[in-house]
C-alpha cells in the first residue's frame, strides 16, 4: 500500500475528537446543578437567565436528561434573540 493511501485510510477510520467528547459526561458547576436537578416549589418552572456562553444551554441539555432519565417525555424549543 503506498503511503498516501495508508494516511487516507488512517483518517477515514480514526475517531473524530468531536465524537469522543459526546460520550464524556457533563461537568456542571453549583449552579447548573441546581437548575438541572431541582424544581421550583409553587410552580416547577423556571426561567433562566444569563450571558452569552455562561452555561444556560448546558443546563438545559443536563436537564433533559433528568428528565428523559425518569422516563417523561420533553419537547425542547429555543430561538436565537437578535440584539
Amino acid at each position: 500500500m503506498f503511503k498516501d493511501a495508508a494516511n487516507d485510510f488512517q483518517g477515514w477510520i480514526k475517531e473524530p475528537a468531536f465524537s469522543k467528547e459526546q460520550r464524556d459526561l457533563l461537568e456542571l458547576d453549583t449552579d447548573q446543578h441546581l437548575i438541572a436537578n431541582t424544581r421550583t416549589e409553587k410552580t416547577g418552572y423556571r426561567r433562566v437567565k444569563g450571558t452569552a456562553d455562561s452555561g444556560k444551554s448546558l443546563a438545559l441539555a443536563a436537564h433533559a436528561a433528568v428528565l428523559v432519565s425518569t422516563d417523561k417525555q420533553i419537547l425542547v424549543c429555543s430561538f436565537p434573540r437578535s440584539c
